[in-house]
């Protein structure tokens, strides 16, 4: 039988190209599928960090699911490739689409990130309910 318990999630997603805000929004609309309950940050410009690039648009999610965490990533993965990105564009420091998963259930990940002052500024932002998917 398979499990059915929710797990919450939090994301951050980032894209440093000029159609960001829409590939945010893609994004979002996508991960819609896999994640119950979304709730999401505005988004909010930085700096790159370890490259050398325009600036990035990013933003939170959270929300609940009830994939596992490999399961997750798997379709985390997709959406990325789904809004653009590719290899190709990453080697010229064009990100269509990143998305980290900081927490599913109890473990973090992406340590370093969780340090990052964006990331906390995000984190500390009241998140707005995500319309599901139809």
């Amino acid at each position: 039988m398979p499990d059915t318990t929710s797990h919450t999630v939090i994301m951050a997603l980032g894209c440093n190209h000029e159609e960001a805000e829409a590939a945010i929004a893609k994004a979002i609309q996508l991960m819609s599928h896999y994640i119950t309950d979304m709730h999401c940050t505005e988004t909010l410009m930085t700096e790159p960090i370890g490259i050398q690039s325009g600036p990035f648009c990013n933003c939170i999610i959270k929300g609940l699911t009830i994939l596992d965490a490999p399961t997750l990533m798997a379709a985390i993965k997709q959406v990325e490739r789904e809004c653009g990105d590719r290899r190709s564009l990453r080697q010229k420091n064009i990100i269509m689409m990143d998305i980290d998963l900081l927490l599913h259930g109890t473990k973090k990940y992406h340590p370093q990130d969780w340090k990052r002052d964006y990331i906390q500024q995000l984190l500390s932002q009241t998140c707005i309910p995500h319309p599901p998917s139809p």
